[in-house]
């Protein structure tokens, strides 16, 4: 009798101690709007207590990247781990952006830092990530610049879409950036070739966040997802391996549609293997759609005419539908069936697949996956 109080006692005290921890939840927020995007972001890196992982494909010298960069550097200040990695080729910071961020303890390393072989110089890091404490967690389309968030006046401003994840879901995610940051695929110094002219120092000073984000803007609303419903994939260690990479995830995502298919990529530009992919779901009744840029919202026109040839000869009986708006197209999700998404920084190309690591988060959760069709 003894004995047996006593195992109750002990599955009491571990249902207490890992009962919430059984099922994970997560809260789930749909970052379409351009404020709502950015102020999730700076109040991310606000909130942040102890640590902030980021990895950018593209930070700019810009309103939108200068303000950020001193969101990261306030963070430092007040004592949180401050971790970034930027790809190497696409880091478009000036020298004073840079030595700013150094000066108040933010560590930075380099994916790939040119001067590495050519081997390495065509494959690039696309990730997009900004992790706070193992709890919060955006991912998605969005570069850091001004044009990924409405801010452009010069340049025709980009459509994304980021999720925003909180909660213990997040914790998951952490081996994929401590594997990165660990890697031989990145290093603290930046080298350059002889002749490579650096970014002068910003003419401009740093933009105050007040002047960024509207002070108005609305929070998104979040829906509660179990854990088991959620998915993180991305590629190994930094390195691409077309054999075992993130799109086997994808692909493996698509083959299971029984309904509908609906893919948003600006740079959409099939491989053999995808276009199989889609050519079966077809022959078993699934609706295939495809969204892309017109050669008009393109900002790769090279892109749209590969596209043009590859619809002639592989693509006929797939359709295509063709953004024509006055913005760039630059936003990449999946639908499938109605009730399964993926938002992903994963172009439905060569680059993605072969050469560029790549995020993706998928969700299996119908209320979700409505949310983000509409």
């Amino acid at each position: 009798m003894a004995k047996q109080s006593s195992l109750c006692l002990l599955i009491l005290i571990l249902t207490l101690t890992f009962g919430t921890q059984r099922v994970k939840g997560a809260g789930l927020r749909i970052l379409a709007d351009d404020d709502i995007a950015l102020a999730a972001r700076i109040q991310v890196i606000q909130g942040a207590q102890a640590d902030l992982n980021v990895a950018w494909f593209e930070l700019k010298d810009d309103r939108v990247g200068q303000s950020l960069s001193q969101e990261l550097c306030h963070a430092a200040d007040r004592g949180v781990k401050v971790r970034l990695i930027l790809d190497a080729m696409h880091d478009k910071m000036s020298m004073a952006q840079r030595h700013s961020l150094k000066q108040h303890g933010v560590n930075i390393k380099w994916y790939h830092p040119i001067g590495t072989g050519a081997a390495n110089l065509m494959r690039r890091m696309h990730d997009k990530y900004l992790a706070a404490d193992q709890n919060q967690l955006i991912l998605g389309s969005r570069n850091i610049g001004d044009v990924y968030f409405g801010q452009s006046i010069k340049k025709k401003n980009f459509i994304d879409l980021d999720v925003q994840i909180s909660g213990p879901f997040v914790a998951q995610t952490t081996d994929y950036f401590e594997a990165l940051w660990n890697s031989a695929q990145v290093d603290f110094q930046r080298t350059y070739k002889r002749r490579a002219k650096l970014l002068p120092n910003s003419t401009a000073p740093f933009a105050p966040v007040s002047d960024i984000v509207p002070r108005d803007t609305p929070a998104a609303r979040p829906q509660n997802v179990d854990g088991s419903q959620l998915l993180f994939a991305h590629d190994d260690r930094g390195v691409k391996d077309p054999r075992t990479g993130i799109h086997r995830d994808i692909h493996d995502f698509l083959s299971n549609a029984e309904k509908s298919i609906l893919i948003v990529s600006p740079y959409f530009h099939p491989t053999p293997e995808l276009v199989g992919i889609l050519y079966s779901a077809q022959c078993r009744g699934v609706s295939v759609k495809v969204l892309t840029n017109s050669l008009e919202s393109t900002n790769r026109p090279i892109n749209h005419v590969a596209l043009v040839s590859q619809r002639d000869r592989r693509l006929n009986a797939i359709e295509i539908l063709e953004y024509n708006g006055d913005l760039t197209l630059h936003a990449k999700g999946i639908l499938v069936d109605g009730s399964r998404a993926c938002v992903t920084s994963y172009n439905c190309n060569r680059r993605s697949q072969f050469m560029d690591t790549e995020l993706a988060l998928f969700v299996e959760n119908e209320a979700f996956s409505r949310n983000l069709q509409a």
